[in-house]
């Protein structure tokens, strides 16, 4: 989500909406890094 914020200047809140409305839409699955637990998020498509 940071890198998100980072990359577009929106807030918080508004980049963990988005993220969620394209993880419903099925566009992104979310997933966390197995070492660090950090959160990730998969677009598939895009890859």
């Amino acid at each position: 989500m940071t890198q998100g914020v980072m990359s577009t200047g929106a807030s918080f809140t508004e980049v963990e909406g988005l993220l969620k409305e394209i993880m419903k839409s099925g566009y992104a699955r979310i997933d966390n890094d197995p070492v660090t637990g950090v959160v990730t998020y998969h677009f598939d498509e895009l890859s």
